[in-house]
């Protein structure tokens, strides 16, 4: 605005100098007619300017909002991918695949499994004693399959809820591939009666019928039987 002022005063209308006299005495309402419209437009257009800026302003932070909410599955999708990879630009070691852990409860009621490890990646909880396999933790680095059997250590607590018991348990296991990598969905860990566990990779679902491991919990579940060295359960009604 101050240069637009000095531009209009530095014009040649008569005697510069008396104008700008006439200006320093007498202040704004002192101007010229066409100078008062040049300062009432100036104004407008710096104010249009700015509102302008703001309403892209606002529009360029939601579409910047906009952007993150695209790109986070995004870079979720290519990390798992990446996951499930080898070589020495991946995020996995040469020799090692990557892949999701979910776990299967075949116990019954009347436990749960507090926390379970798989090569010593936490792969969750399971409170029902009977079912799950619905959530999934990232990730478990496992040898790539060769002639010999990949082998996982499973560490898992349970806790018994009417009689207070809590144990850990380990077992090592191989890994049942019914698909090479890259082809299933994720690690399945099945905690069986007896505390023995069972682990696959498969394209099927642990509830599909396809599905090349156990048979998935159905029905109301039975009562949990204790193993000789365990606290028994007590009788019904107690």
């Amino acid at each position: 605005m101050f240069r637009f002022l000095t531009k209009n005063l530095n014009r040649p209308r008569g005697n510069k100098h008396d104008e700008c006299k006439v200006l320093s005495r007498t202040g704004p309402s002192s101007l010229s007619t066409s100078v008062a419209d040049g300062l009432r437009k100036t104004l407008r257009h710096q104010f249009k300017h700015w509102h302008f800026f703001k309403e892209n302003q606002v529009k360029n932070n939601f579409s910047k909002f906009a952007l993150l909410r695209w790109l986070l599955p995004a870079l979720l999708a290519l990390m798992l991918s990446a996951c499930a990879g080898a070589g020495s630009n991946r995020l996995v070691a040469e020799g090692k695949i990557g892949t999701t852990i979910s776990s299967v409860s075949h116990y019954g009621k009347g436990i749960g499994i507090g926390n379970f490890y798989v090569n010593g990646s936490w792969g969750g909880v399971q409170y029902n004693g009977w079912g799950g396999g619905g959530k999934t933790v990232c990730c478990v680095s496992l040898s790539r399959p060769t002639s010999t059997p990949t082998m996982v250590t499973v560490k898992w607590e349970t806790y018994r809820t009417r009689v207070a018991e809590k144990r850990w348990h380990e077992a090592i296991v191989p890994v049942h591939f019914a698909v090479p990598p890259g082809d299933g969905y994720g690690l399945k860990v099945h905690f069986l009666p007896g505390h023995q566990v069972e682990v696959w990779y498969a394209r099927a679902g642990v509830a599909n019928p396809d599905y090349p491991g156990p048979s998935y919990p159905r029905g109301p579940a039975p009562d949990y039987v204790p193993l000789p060295d365990e606290k028994p359960e007590p009788a019904q009604g107690k």
